[in-house]
């Protein structure tokens, strides 16, 4: 929680050079079956909401004032909270279910928690390394997408403590992380883990503190690369979640 308040303290003080553009924010979605001990999807940003009003959706000017963080602070936190099943606030908006992250999140989670309810989402806590996207503008022809400039910085020197609350939070005992390099490193190096080299679509994975971690590619990023290094079929769904199970297998 002080990692969050830090890095809400800083958008306020930074507002003005983050622009006329909203700012989308997340706390981690329990699927209804998640348990301690449980697996957590994390990417690595939030990539704005879809619903036309949400109280994860806020200007920087508005963390300006002890009272605006507050309120954003507890919004963030109770924004799906009410729905049975709190990862349908995603999935209810049609171009989500389809895309590259969460199809392949989907492909892991059945992979490695293939028993228990349906649907898939309420199986596993979805989280972000960054807690702060950008909202898409329409008007300004700009459209939602991880932080960049101001924002990213801001963030930076806290998200490994942020991720590291999280994680005590939920007790996840297995922890896969999709993100590019440039996302992940912030936090490896706040976090002190001593992760391991992995092999292609993957990046790094390792045990620390009880828990198993496994840090891949965003999955846009892989489906390019694995094609055009590895051949075509490095560039698919089966082919990441294969490594993964690889990698937990002699992690666990």
């Amino acid at each position: 929680m002080a990692a969050y308040q830090a890095i809400l303290e800083r958008v306020g003080a930074r507002a003005s050079e983050i622009g006329p553009r909203p700012i989308a924010s997340h706390w981690p979605h329990r699927g209804s079956a998640y348990r301690a001990g449980g697996l957590l999807f994390a990417g690595q940003a939030l990539d704005g909401w879809d619903a036309p009003t949400t109280p994860a959706r806020w200007w920087a000017e508005e963390a300006a004032t002890a009272e605006g963080r507050a309120r954003v602070l507890a919004g963030t936190r109770g924004w799906h909270t009410d729905l049975p099943e709190p990862l349908w606030g995603v999935f209810q908006y049609s171009h989500r279910p389809g895309s590259s992250f969460w199809t392949l999140g989907r492909d892991i989670v059945s992979a490695l928690v293939p028993d228990g309810p349906d649907p898939w989402y309420s199986r596993f806590a979805w989280g972000n390394v960054y807690p702060l996207g950008h909202d898409k503008r329409p008007d300004l022809d700009m459209r939602a997408g991880s932080p960049v400039g101001a924002l990213k910085e801001i963030q930076d020197p806290y998200v490994g403590d942020l991720l590291d609350a999280l994680v005590e939070m939920l007790d996840a005992r297995r922890i896969v992380i999709v993100a590019g390099p440039e996302y992940w490193a912030q936090a490896e190096r706040s976090l002190g883990l001593n992760l391991s080299p992995a092999p292609f679509p993957l990046i790094r994975a390792g045990r620390s503190g009880g828990r198993s971690w496994v840090i891949g590619y965003h999955p846009n990023y892989s489906r390019q690369a694995g094609k055009r290094l590895h051949g075509p079929g490095a560039g698919s769904n089966a082919y990441y979640v294969a490594a993964v199970q690889r990698a937990f297998s002699k992690l666990d």
